[in-house]
C-alpha cells in the first residue's frame, strides 16, 4: 500500500508559501495556504493548521477564480471543512459542526459534484469524530452515492469506511465488521494511504467490541508503525487510548497497569498537540480505570480540569460521559 511520507514533504510547505508570495496572486496564496494547512493537520499541529486554512479563506475572500477549480474544487469549501476538523480537535465541537455544514452549503452552491462529495466526506468524518453514527451514516451514504455516480474512487472509499463504522456502531457487529473489511479493501485499491492510522484505529475499536483483544492490539501496532513511518501523527493519542481499552479486555493486574500507561501516553500526546477533545477522551478512560480501583481523588483530579475547560459541546457523547463520571466521582 502506498503511504504518504510527510518527512519528505514537510519542507515543501515553506517553499510553496514563499513562491506564492513572490507571485502575489490571491489564487496562488489561497491554494498555498491550504496546502500548508492540510499538511500541518496530518502532522498533528491543529492550531497551526487552522491558522493556515484561515489565511487561505482570507486570501481568497474576494477572488472568484482558483486554479483548483479546474478539478472541481471550491477552495472556500475545502478550507472550511478542514477548519472544522481542526476545531473539533481543538475542543470546539459545536463551532466545528457549523463550519463543516457551512462548507457543504458553499460546495452545494458551487454545484460542482467533486466539491460536494469532498465536503460530504469531511462532514461524515466529523460526525464520526463526534461519535454520532446516525448522522455519519446519513451523510456517508449521500457521499457514496455521489462518488459512485461520478467515479470519485478515493472519496467513495472514504465514505464507505465512515459508513461501515456507523453500521458497526448501530447494527449487528459482524455486519459492521464485514462492511469495514470490504471498505478497507476498496480504499487499498485506490493506492492511497492518507489517514490509514485513523482508519485502522477505528477497526481496532470494532475488534474490541467483538472481544478480540489480540486482533485489536495487532491492528493498533500496525497503525502505530505506519504513523511512525509517515509522521501522520494526528491520531496518535487515539491509538494509545485504544491500546489501553484493548488491554483492559484482560482483567489481570499487569494488563491494568499497561492500560494505565497507555492512557497516560494518550493524555500527554493530546495535551502536546492542543487536542482538547482527545485529551478529554483519554482522561475519561483513565479516570474510569482509577475509579474502578477506588482511586477516586486521582480520577477526579485528572478529569475535572479538562472537562471544566470546555465552553461548548455539552450534548456530545464525550462531554456527557465525562460529566456523568464526574458526578459519580464527586
Amino acid at each position: 500500500m502506498c503511504v504518504p511520507t510527510f518527512v519528505k514533504r514537510a519542507p515543501l510547505t515553506d517553499e510553496t508559501v514563499e513562491l506564492a508570495h513572490r507571485i502575489g496572486a490571491p489564487a496562488f496564496l489561497a491554494e498555498a495556504y491550504h496546502f500548508a494547512g492540510a499538511l500541518t493537520f496530518h502532522l498533528g499541529k491543529f492550531q497551526a493548521a487552522r491558522d493556515w486554512h484561515q489565511q487561505s479563506l482570507e486570501a481568497g475572500a474576494n477572488h472568484r477564480h482558483f486554479h483548483s477549480e479546474v478539478y472541481g474544487i471550491n477552495m472556500g469549501a475545502f478550507s472550511r471543512v478542514y477548519i472544522a476538523h481542526c476545531d473539533w480537535h481543538l475542543g470546539q465541537p459545536d463551532r466545528a459542526l457549523q463550519t463543516a455544514e457551512d462548507g457543504l452549503a458553499l460546495a452545494r452552491e458551487s454545484a460542482r459534484p467533486f466539491s460536494i462529495a469532498l465536503a460530504l466526506d469531511y462532514l461524515a468524518m466529523l460526525h464520526q469524530f463526534r461519535r454520532d453514527p446516525e448522522a455519519a451514516l446519513t451523510i456517508a451514504e449521500e457521499a457514496r452515492s455521489l462518488c459512485r455516480e461520478y467515479r470519485f474512487d478515493y472519496y467513495g472509499a472514504w465514505s464507505a469506511l465512515v459508513r461501515a463504522w456507523a453500521i458497526a456502531e448501530q447494527g449487528p457487529l459482524q455486519q459492521g465488521l464485514a462492511a469495514y473489511d470490504a471498505a478497507l479493501k476498496e480504499f487499498a485499491e485506490t493506492g492511497a494511504g492518507l489517514r490509514m492510522p485513523h482508519y485502522l484505529c477505528l477497526l481496532a475499536a470494532i475488534q474490541r467490541k467483538a472481544g478480540r483483544r489480540a486482533a485489536g492490539l495487532k491492528i493498533v501496532a500496525e497503525a502505530t508503525e505506519i504513523a511512525e513511518t509517515t509522521l501522520e501523527t494526528w491520531c496518535n493519542a487515539e491509538l494509545e487510548r485504544e491500546r489501553g481499552e484493548l488491554l483492559l479486555l484482560d482483567p489481570s493486574n499487569d494488563a491494568s497497569k499497561a492500560a494505565e500507561a497507555a492512557f497516560k501516553r494518550a493524555i500527554d500526546i493530546a495535551a502536546d498537540q492542543g487536542a482538547k477533545m482527545l485529551q478529554l477522551r483519554a482522561s475519561a478512560a483513565l479516570a474510569q480505570l482509577w475509579a474502578e480501583h477506588n482511586r477516586m481523588k486521582e480520577a477526579l483530579d485528572i478529569l475535572a480540569p479538562i472537562h471544566d475547560w470546555f465552553r461548548q459541546g455539552f450534548d456530545t457523547p464525550d462531554l456527557l460521559r465525562a460529566r456523568s463520571l464526574l458526578a459519580k466521582l464527586r
